[in-house]
């Protein structure tokens, strides 16, 4: 059918563009049709990318839709790990944390992989949001340790706090797992951002605005750029012409999009130290 083939390609395109524009003409047409099987699946993958994107207040926006209401308890687990995840990227980190542990009520009596996955990254997005850089790392890695897929969304994670810390003992940390992981679409892509990093350090910083400018215009996740963007700026001397302009692009960015910059004040303030 043409939700079937929707959602085959939301869930395992390659093209981010054309798995996002997938998932939200899947989401419409299942609605439409009153779907409510397909409509579920579609709905939580939406949620996702709209936190992905920066669309911050999306996943909110279908909690009360009466659709919705006889969903299962693993539905609506996963749905409160988009509204955490959401809620520590606009900043509210103690509406995440009540968001996080309704995720984990619901999800009582559930073995279900994806979903204690689920559970872990809106997890790590709070220590990320609270800039608790070291434990979101921490727990990214103990996580690639225990799962054996999704590896590729494990390690972005993992890269939000190593690269948005600055600290280069925490990127060398993610570097080494990284390059211990199959070289799926997301783990290549991580890996090229490293080697724009790498020219940032010897004073290069053209291979660095092109990857975030991809991560906007390509993978279309303003999000995931800045924090590229920022994780680049730290690696600067102090006295570089350009890493000041950069941090302050990297904060106008997030307030642009209404995502917090307390990850980017302190990792700012703990450069300075």
């Amino acid at each position: 059918t043409k939700l079937r083939a929707l959602a085959n390609i939301g869930y395992g395109s390659p093209d981010p563009q054309e798995a996002i524009a997938a998932t939200d003409t899947g989401f419409r047409e299942s609605r439409r049709l009153g779907d409510k099987s397909h409509l579920q699946f579609f709905a939580g993958n939406w949620a996702s990318f709209r936190v992905y994107a920066g669309d911050f207040d999306a996943p909110a926006s279908i909690t009360n839709d009466p659709i919705f209401s006889d969903a299962p308890p693993e539905w609506w687990s996963h749905h409160y790990t988009y509204l955490s995840s959401a809620s520590a990227n606009k900043g509210d980190t103690n509406r995440a944390k009540d968001e996080l542990a309704k995720a984990r009520e619901l999800a009582v009596g559930l073995d279900e992989p994806q979903v204690l996955q689920a559970i872990q990254r809106a997890s790590m997005t709070i220590a990320w949001a609270e800039g608790r850089f070291r434990d979101g790392l921490e727990e990214a890695l103990d996580l690639l340790q225990r799962f054996a897929f999704a590896h590729g969304i494990i390690i972005f994670f993992a890269r939000n706090c190593a690269l948005t810390s600055g600290d280069r003992r925490f990127i060398a940390e993610y570097r080494e797992r990284l390059a211990e992981l199959p070289g799926d679409a997301w783990v290549r892509v991580f890996r090229e951002e490293l080697h724009a990093l790498d020219q940032v350090v010897v004073g290069d910083t053209s291979p660095l605005k092109e990857q975030v400018r991809r991560w906007i215009d390509y993978w279309s996740s303003p999000p995931t750029g800045i924090v590229l963007l920022l994780g680049g700026a730290l690696l600067l001397p102090d006295d570089h012409p350009e890493r000041q302009a950069l941090i302050e692009e990297a904060r106008k960015m997030a307030n642009d999009i209404g995502m917090t910059t307390v990850p980017i004040d302190i990792a700012v303030g703990r450069a300075s130290d």
